[in-house]
């Protein structure tokens, strides 16, 4: 994943994998989705996520918004999943960097 500092727009995409590896197809049934980004600062910041098609592939993504990319470095990603029966499920925890850009 690649992004730029102050970037809107971008795509954050996660697949929710089980803890055998597989992907969790049950996705769509799913009652909260959530993403959270801890840019170098250290200072977290809760997204709320949504699916990127009907759940069965697993995968979960923010759009960015004005804001949101506001430092340079490296950040760290990680899905959060709640169902109506209280289960939870949280994917691994990911590293990726906000690039600087040439212009403002």
């Amino acid at each position: 994943m690649e992004a730029h500092h102050n970037d809107i727009g971008t795509i954050l995409r996660l697949t929710v994998r089980r803890q055998d590896g597989n992907v969790e197809s049950g996705l769509g049934l799913a009652t909260n989705l959530y993403i959270y980004l801890t840019p170098p600062s250290g200072v977290d910041k809760t997204k709320a996520a949504v699916l990127s098609s009907n759940g069965s592939d697993g995968k979960m993504q923010y759009v960015t918004v004005n804001g949101d990319l506001d430092e340079t470095g490296s950040w760290q990603i990680q899905g959060y999943i709640k169902f109506s029966n209280s289960q939870i499920f949280k994917t691994s925890v990911r590293q990726f960097n906000v690039l600087a850009n040439l212009v403002p």
